[in-house]
């Protein structure tokens, strides 16, 4: 969990200066980030590459980003 709560820590301090929607959840924005990736390592959807970590990353922070 340590990484997790700088995760979380990280992520408030997105949200205190405005990058980030005040509504946001750290906690939701940590498990949207690695859920794709861990359901690609179990379903062999595709490989894992810098790419798909990419996109994924992106995909995310469009959607909690302060606009």
């Amino acid at each position: 969990m340590p990484r997790r709560r700088m995760a979380i820590a990280y992520f408030e301090e997105g949200i205190k200066k405005g990058y980030l929607r005040s509504e946001a959840d750290p906690n939701a924005i940590i498990d949207l980030l690695y859920a794709p990736i861990y359901y690609r390592l179990q379903m062999g959807t595709g490989p894992l590459s810098d790419a798909y970590a990419d996109a994924v990353f992106n995909h995310a922070m469009t959607g909690v980003q302060n606009r």
